[in-house]
């Protein structure tokens, strides 16, 4: 945090999360398993301080919500002719989203991208899209899959282009690219 707050602190910072990591927060006084209920808001507070300091220095924040997770056969199930494999959408998220919840809670200073919909309908989430294979394993997605959202990701990091403050450099004309005179 130190570096990302910092003297030479980036202009934007993007954060992506595993929430499934929500139920196995450590006490560390303890050492000890928090329950569900106290681990879940010990992550949601960690998150939310950890945006705070970032929003604070200056720093713009990008906040990419975690993916559905896959049923846990679904690479059997791809093997299989004939088989139904894609997960329902009620299954592929077991856990709350509390990655875009507390993004949520910086209206104006996170910017929450959500790529849900890129791989998931109403009903279920796909194990398969346009011939590629969406997942590597239950929780990640394939790289192959993920490039598709390049065009969307381009799209968010242009408009967050364009509210960035003009460098330095740029501001007192001395630009590191030589423009004819």
């Amino acid at each position: 945090m130190a570096k990302l707050t910092g003297l030479d602190r980036p202009e934007l910072v993007i954060v992506s999360n595993a929430i499934s990591t929500t139920d196995l927060v450590i006490d560390p006084k303890t050492g000890k398993l928090l329950t569900k209920h106290e681990s879940r808001a010990a992550w949601a507070e960690g998150f939310r301080r950890t945006l705070r300091r970032l929003i604070e220095a200056g720093v713009k924040v990008i906040v990419i919500r975690d993916i559905p997770f896959a049923q846990e056969n679904y690479r059997d199930c791809l093997m299989t002719p004939g088989r139904h494999c894609d997960t329902p959408r009620e299954a592929a998220f077991p856990y709350p989203a509390l990655d875009a919840e507390v993004a949520r809670e910086f209206p104006g200073e996170v910017t929450l991208v959500d790529f849900t919909d890129l791989f998931c309908d109403d009903t279920a989430c796909a194990v398969m899209r346009d011939g590629l294979i969406v997942y590597r394993n239950a929780t990640h997605l394939t790289a192959s899959f993920a490039a598709t959202f390049t065009p969307q990701m381009a799209h968010v990091l242009e408009a967050m282009a364009a509210r960035l403050p003009q460098s330095a450099e740029n501001r007192m004309g001395n630009s590191p690219v030589a423009t004819p005179r």
